[in-house]
């Protein structure tokens, strides 16, 4: 029994001793997991850093390359600085020269007394042409049987009618026609090419002879390009519409479809009323140009005579619309 007792005992302690032995060995076990764990995990935080510093490198070397090119570029503009600085002195020293110039006598007061003394040569010039083509409204008993302007009417001031407002609107009076140099234009000449009898329609053509005529020296006078250039030619004058494709590089004295009639008489009446049309738009042009407003889209001979009629203003005033 007692061996038994004994040995039952030996069996005890080498089984304490195994399980001690296999809890040893479990807890080894679950630590090399960890550190397995452990490993894998830096792994995978060096890659991640790996990739992150090859990104930075990156970015440094494009960062390098950027520094290098402003390096360049301002290493230039400081080369360019010198010779731009002598630009500006120079510039300086012209601008000083020019103030010198114009301060003096001979300066920017010279420049303005020859403006103003052009400004009263042109309106002087379009005085003179006011009394050569000299404009005025006449009351129908002026006329004779055969539409000729009586020889003994007389007419005294051709400039009182338009210091006087024109009724209408600006508007004139159906008791009077208006003339130039005598010889009468009606304002619907250019819409009633049918209804004209021979002596209507040569007097029509002399009167916008007259007024293409005295449109083109208006041009030439006070400066201002005409949008459809006029070839005065007495009765036989054209006008020509620069709107016309064809029209690029053509003679000027080469007449073709793009230049349209001033004269009746033998012509189309669309083409002498679009001739008439673009005769009118270039005196409202020159009004409108001197800030003046036409008195109506077809009267021919009060806009021509409301532009004739500033030469006649006072000087101050005259002044005003110089171009």
């Amino acid at each position: 029994l007692q061996e038994a007792l004994d040995h039952l005992e030996a069996v005890k302690a080498k089984h304490a001793s195994t399980k001690e032995r296999l809890l040893a060995a479990l807890e080894a076990q679950a630590e090399h997991k960890d550190r397995v764990r452990q490993l894998a995990e830096a792994r995978a935080n060096n890659a991640r850093l790996k990739e992150k510093l090859a990104e930075v490198t990156a970015q440094l070397s494009e960062r390098k390359a950027q520094v290098s090119a402003k390096r360049r570029q301002l290493k230039q503009r400081a080369l360019d600085l010198p010779e731009a600085m002598r630009h500006i002195h120079a510039a300086n020293h012209r601008r000083k020269e020019a103030e010198k110039l114009l301060s003096g006598s001979q300066g920017l007061g010279r420049i303005m007394l020859a403006q103003r003394q052009l400004c009263t040569r042109r309106w002087d010039l379009v005085k003179q042409l006011s009394q050569v083509y000299t404009i005025m409204a006449v009351p129908p008993t002026a006329f004779t049987a055969d539409g000729l302007l009586d020889e003994k009417f007389e007419y005294v001031d051709p400039t009182s009618l338009a210091a006087k407002p024109l009724p209408g609107g600006g508007q004139l009076m159906p008791s009077t026609v208006m003339t130039i140099c005598r010889v009468p234009l009606d304002s619907k000449v250019g819409r009633r090419k049918n209804e004209l009898g021979r002596v209507e329609e040569a007097q029509a053509a002399t009167a916008l002879g007259y007024v293409a005529h005295c449109v083109a020296l208006l041009s030439n006078y006070l400066d201002v390009p005409l949008r459809y250039p006029v070839f005065p030619g007495g009765s036989c004058s054209y006008i020509r519409d620069l709107e016309n494709p064809t029209t690029t590089g053509k003679s000027a004295f080469v007449l073709g479809k793009e230049d349209f009639p001033l004269f009746s008489e033998g012509s189309e009446g669309t083409r002498f009323s679009y001739a008439v049309f673009l005769l009118n738009k270039n005196i409202i042009q020159m009004l409108n140009a001197h800030g003046m407003v036409e008195v109506g889209p077809r009267q021919t001979l009060q806009n021509l005579q409301r532009l004739m009629n500033l030469a006649n203003l006072s000087e101050p005033v005259k002044r005003d619309f110089h171009i």
